[in-house]
Order: structure tokens, then C-alpha cells, then sequence
């Protein structure tokens, strides 16, 4: 469990006491009554009552927020899976064409890229944007999309097309990997449990 609910417990505890130390304090120095007996247990009963409420309130408010946060978290995750198909399309776009003997990974390689920046736009941005990887975000669909002009309408595979554009691609694939490896460790500090969850579909090259 999360400290911010334990130190709305604590809170919560504190106003308890307070308010039962105060019913006590006021019998104690008032003149007795035939229903004195009754007094102090009723406001330590109704002290117990108003630190339920305020317990189960203090945890459903900490149970909202770790849930926004694993919500949160899956979105860097998508992000970063993304960031490695961008740097794998790098690789894998030049292999499929360098030589017709090569097996054909994706069938249209301009529209693969172009659905892979689609993807990127259709992220929620603005919990992109609070964590502050947009920049990642928007840098890697540039990359896509540069991908898609490389590779144009109709890319060859005699390895005319990648040999041409081969240090172009290196570089693509270099910025693409680094977006991955930096997404991943921010993801490791954000969400421990979740990343140790897909640690091998995060770590897989």
C-alpha cells in the first residue's frame, strides 16, 4: 500500500483521538449527571464511527490514485513499445530490401510507417504531455514518417534503396532506441510493478 494512504490514516487516527480526548476531558471537569456512565462510551463509539468513515474514505481516495497512475503508466508503456517498433522498422525495413531472397516482413513498407505515426498521434497527449515525454513522442513520429518518404511508394529490395539511404537509417534507428531506453527507465521509477510485469517485453530487443 502506498504512503499516501498511511499518512491519511495517521491523519484520520489524530482526529480520532482528538475528538475522543475531548469527550473525556469534558466529563471528567463537568458536574456528574445520572447518565454519566453512558457519556464516554458513546463518544468514543461515535469517535470509532467517524474514524471508519474517514478511514474508508482516506483509502478509497488511495486506491483512485494509484489506480490513475497504473492508468498513467500503461500509457508510457505504449509509448515505449512503440518507440521499439519504430527503431526495429529501422532494421528490419532495410533487411527486407537489401536482397528479393529475404523474407518480406511487412507487405507495404510506406503504409507500415505511416500507421506506426498514426498510432503515435492517437496517444492520449495529455498524459503524455504530464509526464514530459511529448517531445519523445513527437520525435519519434517524425522518425515514422521520414521512414514512410524513404521507403517511398514502390521501396526495391536489390539493396539500391538501402544503400542509399543506409547511415540515414543507422541514425533513425540510433534516436528510435535511445526514446525506447529512456521511456523504459522512467517507466521502472514511475511503476516498479509494472515494468517488472513486462520486463521481458520491455528488455527484448
Amino acid at each position: 500500500m502506498n504512503s499516501t494512504f498511511w499518512v491519511s490514516a495517521k491523519y484520520f487516527f489524530t482526529v480520532a483521538a482528538v475528538f475522543v480526548s475531548g469527550h473525556l476531558v469534558s466529563f471528567v471537569f463537568r458536574a456528574p449527571v445520572p447518565s454519566d456512565w453512558w457519556s464516554p462510551l458513546s463518544a468514543i463509539a461515535t469517535a470509532a464511527a467517524v474514524f471508519v468513515a474517514l478511514w474508508t474514505y482516506g483509502r478509497q481516495r488511495a486506491d483512485a490514485a494509484v489506480n490513475k497512475l497504473m492508468e498513467e503508466a500503461a500509457v508510457i508503456l505504449g509509448l515505449q513499445q512503440l518507440a521499439k517498433e519504430v527503431a526495429s522498422m529501422c532494421i528490419l525495413t532495410a533487411y527486407q530490401t537489401d536482397h528479393e531472397s529475404n523474407p518480406i516482413i511487412y507487405p507495404d513498407i510506406p503504409m507500415e510507417c505511416q500507421t506506426l505515426a498514426d498510432m503515435l498521434s492517437r496517444l492520449p497527449l495529455d498524459v503524455v504531455s504530464a509526464h514530459g515525454h511529448m517531445s519523445a513522442l513527437l520525435h519519434l513520429r517524425r522518425i515514422a514518417i521520414e521512414l514512410a518518404m524513404i521507403w517511398g511508394k514502390d521501396p526495391k529490395r536489390d539493396g539500391s534503396t538501402y544503400r542509399m539511404n543506409r547511415n540515414r537509417l543507422h541514425a533513425l534507428d540510433a534516436e528510435a532506441s535511445h526514446e525506447s531506453i529512456e521511456l523504459a527507465s522512467y517507466l521502472k521509477q514511475l511503476a516498479p510493478g509494472l515494468y517488472l510485469k513486462n520486463k521481458e517485453l520491455i528488455e527484448r530487443l
